[in-house]
């Protein structure tokens, strides 16, 4: 069995076994999302284990099983913004509803073949090069507002929990990670294409890992402020700033919902 398979292996059974934490944990009632995103990527995991990793049948589940991950990874953002700022409504609805639109948006421009790896180039598959291409622009359509959420709570004061950091910083990492591979996958020669995969592939556990064994049970599972933790001094100003920003986006929520209910 070479490297390829036995990296892809260990990410499948990374992500198994955070399947079994959740459900011993019960954290699968607080993040449904999650959850369900982790049970397609362990499926579509293990079909891909059964198959050659270069092999028509893997290509074909590939393509449904990407597809079905990125459906999935939209909600999961949700769930992020609503769960990290839950104290925050208004801003937390702004988030969710823009990265719904972005992902929109970097569909239709994927379709459009404007992204800069579009063409295929010698030695590719048009078709292949084509759905990675459509694949990348979505990740990066989820990733813009992952780093989004992170900025913010990296910036203001935010109290989370310390699970739900874990879950962004991992997710982000592994979203990043994806979508550069994708995109140097399409841009270098093919004999480069392997090494980009196993170089994701190693990134990709490092957050599964991170998860395994940095998630706590739900009842054990502390509150933390990352943001501005240098300048303490500051964190009443930011948070005021913050309610502030929050008050003015639920008065627009509120024009907006008055506007078209005419």
């Amino acid at each position: 069995m070479d490297f390829e398979r036995v990296l892809f292996a260990t990410n499948v059974i990374a992500i198994g076994a955070i399947l079994i934490r959740f459900s011993f944990h019960g954290l699968y009632r607080t993040y449904k999302s999650l959850f369900l995103y982790l049970i397609v990527s362990v499926v579509v995991g293990i079909a891909g284990i059964s198959v050659s990793l270069r092999s028509a049948a893997y290509q074909y589940i590939y393509f449904s099983g990407q597809t079905a991950r990125l459906m999935v990874a939209l909600f999961v953002v949700v769930e992020l913004y609503r769960l990290a700022l839950a104290a925050y409504p208004a801003v937390a609805a702004f988030g969710r509803w823009g990265a719904v639109y972005s992902v929109v948006v970097a569909g239709v421009i994927a379709f459009a073949g404007v992204p800069l790896d579009a063409r295929a180039r010698p030695g590719h598959d048009p078709v292949v090069q084509r759905f990675l291409t459509f694949e990348r622009t979505l990740d990066l359509g989820v990733l813009v507002f992952l780093l989004l959420l992170c900025a913010l709570i990296l910036w203001f004061p935010v109290r989370i929990r310390r699970n739900i950091v874990l879950w962004i910083a991992g997710f982000t990492v592994f979203d990043l990670s994806g979508a550069v591979a994708l995109l140097l996958e399409n841009l270098l020669p093919m004999r480069y294409f392997l090494l980009t995969g196993k170089i994701s592939m190693t990134i990709a556990l490092t957050a599964f890992l991170a998860w395994l064994f940095g998630l706590s049970p739900e009842e054990q599972d502390p509150l933390t402020v990352v943001g501005h933790r240098w300048n303490p001094d500051a964190w009443e100003h930011l948070t005021h700033q913050l309610d502030a920003i929050n008050s003015v986006l639920s008065r627009f929520v509120r024009s907006a919902n008055r506007k078209t209910s005419f």
